[in-house]
């Protein structure tokens, strides 16, 4: 279903952060949130909840802003390699 939403939401919860490296030498840090959003056809009786990717920042790999994305890369890397039963 197609929605076009042109109001603000209404409510915002954090889902999750996650890195990825950029082939720059960079890396990125990504927050996911639900937002929620009054429907257009009844907004006072409906809502709508929508997964959005917000606050992507960069920073080159070796600098301090860029230290403690680094530290949770290598957190996401352990949790992925445990959840997969092995070892890398």
């Amino acid at each position: 279903m197609l929605v076009v939403i042109n109001t603000r939401h209404i409510k915002e919860e954090h889902v999750c952060w996650f890195t990825r490296r950029t082939g720059l030498g960079n890396i990125q840090i990504i927050q996911i949130v639900n937002r929620t959003y009054p429907h257009p056809d009844a907004p006072d009786n409906a809502v709508i909840v929508v997964t959005e990717t917000v606050g992507i920042e960069y920073a080159p790999i070796a600098s301090e802003r860029a230290a403690t994305w680094v530290l949770l890369e290598a957190c996401q890397k352990a949790v992925t390699t445990v959840n997969e039963g092995g070892s890398q």
